[in-house]
């Protein structure tokens, strides 16, 4: 906004955003002035309100890297086939960067975290074993533990030698809660294939990441779809990692809504 579409927003004059925009960090609004500021930020759509929030701590607009906080969450679900908590995205308009003209990206839904090492071993001793859907969801039980999971699906695995490995596998103990990396494209798409689910395209990937919905930066680059084939978001790509998304219709399908 201007100036002075600011200061009619606010309800105030064009003197006094001048004045604020002059005294900077300095400025201690009236409390009636600084009530109206607080008004305008609460009505404000989810993306302003991250905007304001990268801006006041001085992070970059572009791929904002913070971790953002799950307490303004809404839409959260966890998926019927591979367990994992996702969070939805509304339908709108998004623009890629300020030089690009908006897009309209259709609703869906995101992992809030990126796959971990647990959870792609579960996946790769599902498929091992055969097991379907019904069964391999028997994986996500809190109450078990890695040992248990792995004895009690060991013996489903053809072939004793494959059912040792993949026991060892599940078992591994350390860094099971990490993002699993190193995963090539190939592999992170048929881990989605298996979920009923699909890697994120960029726009998505980016419109999640930038929200306040309750997307958790994994801290390394993530595998995505373009129109040109497959790209990487995040840093770190010597360490790939990936995370899926489902489109509402989909995800309400599978729910049986």
């Amino acid at each position: 906004m201007s100036v002075r579409e600011f200061a009619a927003h606010l309800g105030i004059s064009d003197r006094m955003v001048s004045k604020w925009e002059a005294g900077g960090e300095a400025i201690r609004p009236r409390p009636l002035n600084q009530a109206a500021l607080d008004t305008s930020l609460t009505m404000a759509t989810a993306e302003v309100k991250a905007r304001f929030t990268r801006i006041a701590v001085g992070q970059s607009l572009e791929f904002p890297s913070l971790p953002v906080d799950t307490g303004g969450a809404r839409h959260l679900v966890r998926h019927p086939l591979d367990g994992k908590l996702m969070t939805m995205i509304e339908a709108g308009p998004f623009q890629p960067s300020p030089d690009r003209r908006a897009i309209w990206l259709p609703a869906y839904y995101i992992d809030v975290h990126a796959v971990t090492r647990a959870e792609y071993q579960r996946f790769q001793l599902a498929v091992d074993s055969g097991l379907s859907h019904e069964e391999s969801a028997l994986l996500y039980g809190e109450d078990l533990t890695a040992a248990t999971l792995a004895q009690a699906f060991a013996d489903r695995i053809t072939g004793p030698n494959r059912s040792r490995r993949g026991a060892r596998s599940l078992a591994g103990g350390d860094g099971r809660d990490a993002t699993i990396t190193g995963i090539s494209r190939e592999d992170a798409s048929a881990y989605a294939g298996w979920a009923a689910k699909a890697l994120p395209t960029v726009h998505e990937w980016d419109r999640a990441h930038r929200g306040c919905e309750g997307v958790v930066t994994s801290g390394v680059a993530e595998w995505c779809t373009a129109a040109a084939g497959y790209m990487r978001r995040g840093r770190g790509k010597a360490r790939t990692g990936f995370r899926c998304t489902t489109p509402l219709g989909v995800m309400l399908a599978l729910l049986a809504i």
